[in-house]
């Protein structure tokens, strides 16, 4: 008669272990739930360079913005980026590549005259601001190159 319990007392404890494992790890994964958070980006080195704006292209209604480093796109909006010291004109649409240093911005109409653009509130992922943020002169086939670091900079002076 004993050896008819042994297996039932290992199939009540098989089953209860199973209810308790179970409820261990939903709240386990509730715990990380709550505190996660989706952000995707580059991680970047601790001693990077100053954060640059390294080319600006505008090109019928697409402005082109190329950065050295990949730039927090929370901070790039139509509040944040300025032409002529206003918000950009409702419609406007902006994409990001893949790396996050390219930011391409189409207005919903073409800008005839020459207009200053200001990104001085953009930012990288790691906070860094960025170290010249206004540009003036941009129209339909302009072309702005900077060098992409401080020691390029330096040698096209001499």
């Amino acid at each position: 008669m004993k050896r008819r319990f042994i297996p039932l007392i290992f199939l009540i404890l098989f089953c209860a272990s199973a209810l308790f494992a179970d409820s261990a790890v939903k709240e386990c994964n509730e715990m990380f739930r709550s505190e996660e958070i989706f952000f995707h980006g580059r991680r970047m080195k601790s001693n990077h360079e100053l954060f640059r704006v390294v080319l600006i292209a505008m090109h019928m209604r697409v402005l082109t913005v190329r950065f050295n480093m990949p730039v927090d796109p929370r901070t790039v909006n139509g509040q944040t980026i300025l032409i002529n010291g206003k918000k950009l004109p409702q419609g406007t649409f902006m994409r990001f590549s893949k790396t996050g240093v390219l930011v391409e911005i189409k207005f919903p109409e073409p800008i005839n005259e020459p207009f200053a653009l200001d990104v001085s509130q953009v930012t990288a992922f790691d906070g860094s601001q960025l170290s010249l943020g206004t540009f003036t002169g941009i129209g339909d086939g302009t072309k702005l190159k900077f060098p992409e670091k401080e020691d390029e900079e330096e040698e096209h002076e001499d």
